[in-house]
């Protein structure tokens, strides 16, 4: 019987490591760059550890100080389930409809900004031609006015 307890206790604490320190962050992680490519495995997984843990501080401040919640293990880990699943959601619905996610990324920028686009390469077209002056001026050479 000790068995079966220690080895519940031990399974445990590994399932909760594992959801704590990796699970939240992965699911983010995919998330923000759902592309298989954006991202190295060992890129991946840094990021999903880094994620976790601020997932979860923040997690549990937000349920904290804004929704007046108290942070006992099992309101932390129903949030962090939520966080999680949300980020799920999000990271499917990018891959499912791509066009969407690019849509909601870049529509409200156009909104909010409608000459931008123009503004942008109005600033880019003057930028260039700066250059352009300045490579000119330095490649010809100075004339030589002196007299001898």
């Amino acid at each position: 019987m000790d068995i079966v307890v220690i080895s519940l206790g031990v399974f445990q604490a590994v399932a909760g490591f594992v959801f704590i320190l990796f699970l939240p962050g992965y699911a983010l992680c995919w998330a923000l760059y759902p592309r298989k490519e954006e991202l190295t495995f060992m890129g991946r997984m840094s990021l999903s550890l880094t994620l976790s843990l601020s997932a979860v501080i923040l997690t549990s401040l937000f349920i904290d100080l804004v929704l007046g919640i108290d942070t006992t293990p099992i309101n932390i880990a129903i949030s962090l389930i939520v966080l999680t699943a949300l980020a799920a959601t999000v990271w499917k619905l990018e891959t499912a409809y791509p066009e969407w996610a690019v849509k909601q990324k870049f529509e409200k920028k156009m909104t909010a900004h409608p000459n931008l686009l123009n503004t942008q390469k109005e600033r880019l077209q003057s930028a260039l031609i700066d250059q352009q002056q300045k490579l000119q001026r330095f490649l010809t050479p100075a004339k030589d006015d002196h007299e001898e």
